[in-house]
């Protein structure tokens, strides 16, 4: 049997989506195909513009066959922690087969090459890397300029320059350098991105990115309230999905948490918390407008929005070393429990191996399920549900309406 696993965050899900679908379907003829994607927090380091069920449904109706939640700490995370918790959730699972991702490079010997050399840390590579980031360099940056340097001229790392400036090939490296390091048996195979790029911001091209621009831009305009032209970008089933989320006010951005993050940042000058991120955000606390503005104003050429932003979310959620550790992030038997978000009723097979084969707990059924974790894995799945709260009650004050929770609703999703 073939199990081809996704990992995504469908913020929201497009047309680029169904790409590895369909490569997981036709080409490498997967019986099944599972997505793994983000809860209610994305890595970019912002809230979800629509809750995670909404997002599953979406997926399941488009075509994936079960979605699974990425555990918070990988949502939370720079690309090195995202990946690797992706993958050995992966793992657990028991039952993955491939894992496919897009990227603008689709040569696997080359990922595979460049993931082995970072993986056994070569002392020259090691050195220039520490040195690039004593220069101010952001690990990535350091990290492939260091990379370039010293493979540009090998014939066996041919193209690595130009490898090294994408982002979605970076992260597919990263991909590859977790499957070595937890020594997963699962395939990785990279399918040719196309259509938009990940940042691109032009209007409706197939990115997450363009997406959200229009709707952002749209969402007050008298004459665009039924954004019929999400139609042009993502399947049918899908738009009016998120059609009717946007027409309920079943949407968040950073702005509809403006006060409490505010409230979590002046907090902070109370707090012995301290590092040269957190030092500059507690000195310019007093000039905050937005959580958007505020972002702008503490990035620095060395610090990128995105690790503001994770910073910020991080203080917002109260999501500490403390609770770190005591909840067992960063241990290597990290994460302790899987949380399966929905499936298709055709699925239910894959849902019964997944069972007999997972090496953590699975949460199916929140009510039910969750009265039998013990130890980290209670903790971890008491966070996580402590965070989906804030993320409903906020979307319960903007949207006007009773929005319940994991346990007292059908869930998990079924189509």
């Amino acid at each position: 049997m073939i199990i081809s696993f996704v990992i995504s965050e469908f913020n929201p899900f497009h047309n680029g989506h169904l790409k590895p679908l369909a490569f997981s379907k036709e080409n490498l003829k997967a019986d099944y195909c599972v997505a793994i994607m983000s809860g209610n927090y994305v890595q970019r380091g912002e809230p979800a513009l629509f809750s995670k069920y909404a997002r599953t449904t979406a997926a399941l109706s488009a075509g994936y066959d079960m979605v699974i939640e990425l555990p918070f700490y990988g949502c939370i995370s720079t690309s090195q922690i995202f990946s690797e918790v992706a993958i050995k959730t992966i793992k657990k699972t028991g039952v993955a087969t491939h894992f496919v991702f897009g990227a603008e490079n689709n040569d696997i010997n080359l990922f595979k090459k460049i993931a082995s050399y970072i993986y056994t840390e070569p002392s020259n590579y090691i050195e220039l890397l520490k040195e690039n980031q004593s220069q101010g360099m952001t690990f990535p940056k350091a990290r492939s300029e260091a990379l370039s340097a010293l493979l540009k001229d090998d014939k066996d790392f041919m193209g690595i320059t130009d490898f090294l400036s994408s982002p979605n090939n970076i992260l597919g490296l990263d991909y590859c350098i977790a499957t070595i390091k937890n020594e997963a048996d699962i395939i990785p195979v990279p399918t040719k991105r196309e259509g938009g790029d990940y940042h691109e911001s032009s209007v409706l091209s197939y990115s997450a990115e363009s997406i959200r621009k229009y709707i952002k831009e749209n969402i007050n305009h008298p004459f665009s309230r039924d954004f019929s032209d999400l139609e042009n970008v993502m399947p049918y089933s899908v738009a009016q999905i998120i059609i009717n989320e946007l027409q309920e006010n079943r949407f968040l951005t950073w702005d509809d948490f403006s006060t409490l993050l505010l409230i979590n940042i002046l907090t902070l000058q109370n707090s012995s918390n301290s590092s040269d991120l957190i030092n500059r955000i507690k000195n310019l606390a007093s000039s905050y407008n937005s959580p958007i503005d505020f972002i702008e104003k503490v990035k620095t050429k060395n610090i990128t929005y995105s690790t503001v932003s994770r910073v910020l979310l991080s203080i917002m959620l109260g999501f500490d070393n403390d609770v770190k550790a005591d909840i067992g992030c960063m241990r290597p038997e990290y994460p302790d429990y899987i949380r399966i978000l929905g499936f298709k009723k055709e699925a239910s097979d894959l849902l019964s191996l997944m069972k007999k084969n997972a090496t953590v707990p699975l949460v199916v059924n929140p009510a039910r399920d969750s009265l039998l974790l013990t130890g980290f894995a209670q903790k971890q799945f008491d966070y996580s549900n402590k965070i989906s709260e804030i993320w409903r009650a906020s979307a319960i004050i903007k949207s006007k309406n009773a929005i319940p929770n994991e346990f007292q609703t059908k869930y998990p999703v079924k189509i």
